[in-house]
């Protein structure tokens, strides 16, 4: 049996035709096994990203608020705002500690909770200092201690984000 030209013709577009929506069809497939997988990162990663987000925010509002206390020469609503911003720093903080992915984040968390109270203690004392008229002594330690207290609890910040976001990667190359 002999096939005429249109007969070959048809069968060559139906070909065509079938190739094109199995192609759609496992792009759709794909398409939403993506979508599940992004989901999946998305649930199990979005408390983790955001608390490791909002620990850092939290911590350079206080170094701001620090700031502004002095330069208006004590005026007590910053340090209400400072209080403030130190009980969002602990929230914040135990929040990442509890959605730690990894060994690191975790060894992280406690070293950023370790620098962070000696922080803390430091800029208690400078304040006190500053509160009882002795500004050039906080000013020494504002420069010198907590200067560099704050660079390193801002860096182990900055560290807790960026293993955060290492972990998130992994999962999306995992799947997982």
């Amino acid at each position: 049996m002999r096939l005429t030209l249109g007969t070959r013709f048809s069968i060559a577009i139906i070909g065509v035709v079938a190739l094109a929506a199995a192609s759609s069809l496992l792009t759709l497939l794909w398409m939403w096994a993506v979508g599940n997988l992004m989901q999946e990162v998305l649930t199990n990663n979005a408390s983790s990203v955001r608390a490791a987000n909002e620990l850092e925010i939290a911590f350079l509002r206080q170094g701001a608020i620090v700031s502004a206390y002095i330069l208006d020469r004590g005026r007590p609503d910053h340090l209400r705002e400072l209080h403030r911003w130190k009980a969002e720093f602990d929230k914040w903080l135990g929040l990442a500690q509890s959605t730690a992915h990894t060994p690191e984040e975790a060894a992280l968390m406690q070293d950023l909770d370790h620098v962070y109270h000696d922080y803390d203690a430091k800029r208690d004392e400078m304040l006190s200092l500053y509160d009882r008229g002795e500004a050039t002594e906080a000013t020494m330690i504002l420069v010198h201690d907590l200067a560099d207290l704050y660079e390193r609890a801002f860096s182990l910040c900055r560290d807790v984000i960026a293993a955060n976001e290492r972990f998130v990667d992994a999962a999306i190359e995992t799947g997982a």
